[in-house]
Protein backbone atom coordinates (compact mmCIF):
# COMPACT_ATOMS: atom_id res chain seq x y z
CA UNK A 1 0.00 0.00 0.00
CA UNK A 2 2.98 1.93 0.16
CA UNK A 3 2.19 3.41 3.89
CA UNK A 4 3.88 2.92 7.20
CA UNK A 5 3.02 3.24 10.69
CA UNK A 6 5.09 3.53 13.58
CA UNK A 7 3.49 1.75 16.24
CA UNK A 8 3.80 3.24 19.62
CA UNK A 9 2.61 0.64 22.59
CA UNK A 10 1.14 2.41 25.94
CA UNK A 11 2.09 1.97 29.19
CA UNK A 12 1.78 4.85 31.18
CA UNK A 13 4.79 6.04 30.68
CA UNK A 14 5.80 3.19 33.36
CA UNK A 15 6.09 0.17 30.95
CA UNK A 16 5.08 -0.81 27.20
CA UNK A 17 2.79 -2.51 26.46
CA UNK A 18 4.23 -3.70 22.89
CA UNK A 19 2.62 -7.22 22.90
CA UNK A 20 -0.65 -6.36 21.92
CA UNK A 21 -0.17 -2.85 21.34
CA UNK A 22 2.75 -3.49 19.46
CA UNK A 23 3.90 -6.52 17.99
CA UNK A 24 -0.28 -7.97 17.45
CA UNK A 25 -0.74 -4.51 15.72
CA UNK A 26 2.09 -4.94 13.47
CA UNK A 27 0.93 -8.43 12.33
CA UNK A 28 -2.46 -6.95 11.48
CA UNK A 29 -1.19 -4.06 9.65
CA UNK A 30 1.19 -6.15 7.70
CA UNK A 31 -2.12 -8.25 7.25
CA UNK A 32 -3.41 -5.71 5.07
CA UNK A 33 0.02 -4.60 3.65
CA UNK A 34 0.90 -2.00 5.79
CA UNK A 35 4.46 -2.22 6.95
CA UNK A 36 4.99 -1.39 10.42
CA UNK A 37 7.47 -0.42 12.99
CA UNK A 38 7.27 -1.01 16.55
CA UNK A 39 8.76 1.99 18.50
CA UNK A 40 9.93 0.82 21.82
CA UNK A 41 10.80 4.51 23.06
CA UNK A 42 13.05 5.42 26.06
CA UNK A 43 10.68 5.58 29.58
CA UNK A 44 10.44 8.92 31.45
CA UNK A 45 11.04 6.87 34.82
CA UNK A 46 14.47 5.97 33.47
CA UNK A 47 16.89 7.73 36.02
CA UNK A 48 19.63 8.61 33.60
CA UNK A 49 17.75 11.19 31.65
CA UNK A 50 18.69 15.16 32.19
CA UNK A 51 15.25 16.08 30.40
CA UNK A 52 12.79 12.92 31.03
CA UNK A 53 9.69 14.67 29.26
CA UNK A 54 11.47 15.20 26.51
CA UNK A 55 12.46 11.46 25.95
CA UNK A 56 9.55 9.55 24.33
CA UNK A 57 9.15 12.95 21.70
CA UNK A 58 12.23 12.74 20.90
CA UNK A 59 12.43 9.10 19.92
CA UNK A 60 9.17 8.93 18.27
CA UNK A 61 10.88 12.23 16.23
CA UNK A 62 13.57 9.87 15.33
CA UNK A 63 11.61 7.09 14.38
CA UNK A 64 9.70 9.06 11.98
CA UNK A 65 12.92 10.28 10.57
CA UNK A 66 14.35 7.13 9.96
CA UNK A 67 11.80 5.33 8.56
CA UNK A 68 11.19 8.32 5.81
CA UNK A 69 15.44 8.41 5.47
CA UNK A 70 14.15 4.87 4.57
CA UNK A 71 11.51 4.82 2.93
CA UNK A 72 12.54 4.07 -0.63
CA UNK A 73 14.31 1.05 0.66
CA UNK A 74 10.82 0.14 2.74
CA UNK A 75 8.58 1.09 -0.17
CA UNK A 76 6.69 3.26 1.46
CA UNK A 77 5.65 7.01 0.43
CA UNK A 78 3.36 7.77 3.95
CA UNK A 79 4.36 7.37 6.88
CA UNK A 80 1.78 7.47 10.21
CA UNK A 81 1.91 6.79 13.51
CA UNK A 82 -0.77 5.19 15.68
CA UNK A 83 -0.27 4.76 19.46
CA UNK A 84 -2.44 3.80 22.23
CA UNK A 85 -3.08 4.88 25.35
CA UNK A 86 -0.20 6.84 26.84
CA UNK A 87 1.27 5.78 23.20
CA UNK A 88 -1.23 7.87 21.91
CA UNK A 89 0.23 10.91 23.53
CA UNK A 90 3.34 9.88 22.32
CA UNK A 91 1.52 10.09 18.81
CA UNK A 92 -0.54 12.88 19.46
CA UNK A 93 2.34 14.80 20.52
CA UNK A 94 4.60 13.89 17.26
CA UNK A 95 1.97 14.95 15.64
CA UNK A 96 0.88 18.86 16.87
CA UNK A 97 4.47 19.69 18.88
CA UNK A 98 6.45 21.47 15.90
CA UNK A 99 9.85 21.86 18.02
CA UNK A 100 11.94 19.47 17.11
CA UNK A 101 13.74 18.06 20.14
CA UNK A 102 15.45 15.32 18.40
CA UNK A 103 17.86 16.57 16.00
CA UNK A 104 21.27 15.39 17.22
CA UNK A 105 23.56 16.79 13.97
CA UNK A 106 23.53 13.59 11.91
CA UNK A 107 22.02 12.89 8.39
CA UNK A 108 18.50 12.18 9.99
CA UNK A 109 18.14 15.44 11.00
CA UNK A 110 17.19 16.54 7.39
CA UNK A 111 14.41 14.48 6.80
CA UNK A 112 10.90 15.87 8.86
CA UNK A 113 10.11 14.17 11.93
CA UNK A 114 5.92 15.01 11.01
CA UNK A 115 4.08 12.13 10.54
CA UNK A 116 1.85 12.13 7.12
CA UNK A 117 -1.57 10.98 9.77
CA UNK A 118 -2.15 9.50 13.25
CA UNK A 119 -3.83 7.11 14.58
CA UNK A 120 -5.17 7.30 18.16
CA UNK A 121 -6.68 4.65 20.07
CA UNK A 122 -7.68 5.99 23.80
CA UNK A 123 -5.05 8.29 23.61
CA UNK A 124 -4.30 10.07 26.64
CA UNK A 125 -4.67 14.07 25.18
CA UNK A 126 -4.39 16.03 28.08
CA UNK A 127 -2.32 16.33 31.24
CA UNK A 128 -5.03 18.56 33.05
CA UNK A 129 -5.60 16.86 36.58
CA UNK A 130 -8.93 16.14 36.24
CA UNK A 131 -9.12 14.33 32.99
CA UNK A 132 -5.56 12.46 32.63
CA UNK A 133 -4.72 9.30 33.22
CA UNK A 134 -3.39 9.86 36.68
CA UNK A 135 0.03 7.45 36.61
CA UNK A 136 0.74 8.60 32.69
CA UNK A 137 0.72 12.30 33.89
CA UNK A 138 2.42 11.60 37.35
CA UNK A 139 4.99 9.14 35.10
CA UNK A 140 5.70 11.96 32.68
CA UNK A 141 5.62 15.07 34.38
CA UNK A 142 6.26 13.88 38.16
CA UNK A 143 4.04 14.69 41.23
CA UNK A 144 3.35 19.03 40.76
CA UNK A 145 3.98 19.96 37.76
CA UNK A 146 4.28 23.61 37.10
CA UNK A 147 1.55 24.72 35.12
CA UNK A 148 3.84 25.24 32.02
CA UNK A 149 4.31 21.58 31.56
CA UNK A 150 1.00 20.80 31.61
CA UNK A 151 0.18 23.18 28.85
CA UNK A 152 2.77 21.93 27.36
CA UNK A 153 1.60 18.43 27.00
CA UNK A 154 -1.89 19.07 26.80
CA UNK A 155 -2.11 18.37 23.46
CA UNK A 156 -5.61 19.91 22.84
CA UNK A 157 -3.51 23.10 23.54
CA UNK A 158 -1.55 22.73 20.02
CA UNK A 159 -4.18 21.55 17.21
CA UNK A 160 -3.54 23.71 14.14
CA UNK A 161 -4.21 22.84 10.93
CA UNK A 162 -0.40 22.05 10.12
CA UNK A 163 -1.49 18.68 12.24
CA UNK A 164 -1.96 15.69 10.28
CA UNK A 165 -5.11 14.01 9.41
CA UNK A 166 -6.01 12.26 12.61
CA UNK A 167 -8.31 9.13 13.37
CA UNK A 168 -9.54 9.38 17.24
CA UNK A 169 -10.81 6.10 18.37
CA UNK A 170 -11.95 5.73 22.12
CA UNK A 171 -14.65 3.80 23.70
CA UNK A 172 -17.74 5.29 25.87
CA UNK A 173 -16.58 3.43 28.95
CA UNK A 174 -13.09 3.23 28.90
CA UNK A 175 -12.25 2.75 32.75
CA UNK A 176 -8.32 3.96 31.87
CA UNK A 177 -8.75 6.90 29.50
CA UNK A 178 -11.79 8.99 30.08
CA UNK A 179 -12.75 9.22 26.59
CA UNK A 180 -13.63 12.68 26.99
CA UNK A 181 -9.74 13.38 25.79
CA UNK A 182 -10.96 12.17 22.37
CA UNK A 183 -13.52 14.67 22.70
CA UNK A 184 -11.03 17.25 23.66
Amino acid sequence: TNTAVVLIPGGGYAKQAYAAAGITMAQWLNSIGITAFVLLHRLPTSPDLVEPDKAPLQDAQRAVRYVRAHASEFGVEKIGVMGCSAGGHVSACVSTIPTDVSAVGDSLDRYSFRPDFSILISPVITMREELTNKGSRKALLGDNPADEMVDKYSMENHVTSDNPPTLLIHASDDKAVSPMNSVM
